[in-house]
């Protein structure tokens, strides 16, 4: 067992589940067979670790493989309702949870973020006492208490080290990246094969690549969780300052944004380029700031020759022109004003998660593409006071006795953040749990080991 333990402990396990989920992610179309047996792989070997070991660290990589490759395509309301693979994930978790309990007793520990998710789950619920009843309102409205109990339960389970839990984020902010390349590629060499190379990218740009939805998000989302582990790439550029090669991972990841069209995700990219070059300039020796500039320059000789691309991006950016803001924001500020009528009607508790259905699709939920707005409309006051402390608590805990990987984590998280000012971030179920992760990694004493 200890052999396997120190498997477990490596980079290569961390490194194979990456790499199987990539092939989990693209197995798809006739392929979905594959799809469905990696997911099962997955679901078992999680069950087994937690039956079998007192760490839970090991589980980790395979939650973000989890998260990172569902893939049911246009999720609405039915979608929860029915009997799939939401359930077998589910089914597995808790099995091993239980087995996991009764094997190694652990003792519930208070982590820096346990109130705050308290707060939420109190704020998901009390709708629930004065809204139609429906079976989705409750199990949406519970989520806010699974968040709770996932991270009660990590925090209360989880040791490792920095170098781990740094491997991790790395690895999967390159499964982030090879799934948007993919995605792009896909595009690109399979439609329009008649136009030349300029119309192809153009109107691959602005199709979003004739499919925004990757299964799990859609094509936006997936911009927000590459910012958010994006930092993980810089990591390694400060870490060994001679290896240039480093520098290869963060260039691909904004030339793949770059190309994503996602105008949400050109912000948040500036902003990550901007601050994390600051941090490598801060942290780096005379070797670093060589290579730094080496890279500046192969970069600017390399936008030269895709400048149409830059083009092609600055043009779908300001999609028009800013004399309509409702057009130019994609009926932002409509879904807004929906959310201020229905904060109106429950200013103190808000209307719960079904207040209001998706105005183009009836079979979803309306999600406002704005934490603020969105947390008015669902959780009204209440949850607008518990947003506060969760980052008052979080980002004070990032800011205090600061090592490096805390910073870069800070960066990704605060601008992912900034995102949620104007798309769907902060309460949405794959980022929330990717952000429950990333805290366990960082707590449990992970990040003493980095020095300051």
């Amino acid at each position: 067992m200890k052999t396997v333990e120190r498997f477990l402990n490596s980079k290569l396990y961390i490194s194979m589940i990456v790499i199987l989920a990539g092939i989990t992610f693209v197995a798809r179309g006739p392929y979905q067979d594959l799809n469905t047996y990696l997911t099962m792989f997955f679901l078992v070997t999680f069950s087994l670790l937690l039956i079998l070991f007192k760490n839970t660290l090991y589980t980790l990589p395979i939650a973000f493989a989890l998260i990172y490759t569902y893939n049911t395509k246009n999720p609405s309301l039915e979608t929860i309702s029915e009997f799939n693979i939401i359930y077998m994930i589910v089914i597995f978790v808790l099995g091993g949870l239980i087995i996991h309990f009764i094997r190694f007793r652990p003792k519930p520990k208070k982590g820096i973020l346990s109130y705050a998710y308290i707060w939420f789950a109190v704020a998901y619920l009390i709708p629930l006492l004065y809204r139609p009843f429906t079976w989705t309102l409750f199990q949406l409205s519970i989520i806010g208490l699974i968040y709770f109990l996932i991270y009660l339960f990590y925090i209360s389970t989880t040791s490792g080290n920095k170098h781990y839990a740094l491997w991790v984020l790395f690895g999967f902010s390159l499964l982030l990246v090879f799934e948007m390349g993919y995605h792009i590629g896909l595009g690109f060499f399979t439609e329009n094969l008649e136009l030349t190379l300029r119309e192809r990218v153009s109107l691959g740009m602005r199709s979003s690549w004739y499919n925004g939805d990757f299964g799990w998000a859609n094509i936006n989302d997936v911009a927000i969780h590459i910012t958010l582990l994006f930092g993980a790439q810089f990591y390694y550029i400060i870490k060994y300052k001679k290896q240039i090669w480093f520098w290869i991972f963060p260039i691909l990841t904004g030339f793949i944004i770059l190309l994503s069209a996602s105008r949400g995700g050109y912000i948040s990219m500036a902003l990550s380029i901007l601050i994390y070059t600051i941090l490598v300039l801060r942290h780096v020796d005379k070797w670093g700031f060589v290579n730094f500039i080496i890279m500046v320059i192969t970069v600017s000789v390399a936008s030269y020759f895709i400048l149409p691309v830059f083009e092609e991006a600055f043009e779908i950016a300001i999609q028009g022109g800013f004399d309509d803001l409702d057009q130019f924001s994609s009926s932002r500020i409509t879904l807004y004003k929906h959310a201020l009528e229905i904060f109106k009607d429950y200013p103190l508790f808000g209307g719960g998660w079904e207040a209001m259905t998706d105005i183009g699709n009836p079979d979803r939920i309306q999600v406002f593409h704005s934490t603020i707005f969105h947390t008015l409309a669902v959780m009204g006051s209440f949850g607008l006071i518990a947003l506060g402390y969760y980052f008052f608590i979080s980002f004070k805990y990032l800011l205090s006795n600061r090592t490096l990987i805390k910073t870069l984590m800070f960066v990704g998280i605060l601008i992912s953040q900034i995102h949620g000012l104007y798309d769907n971030t902060m309460f949405m179920l794959i980022y929330t749990l990717a952000t429950i992760f990333i805290f366990v990694l960082l707590e449990n004493e992970i990040e003493k080991a980095d020095g300051n």
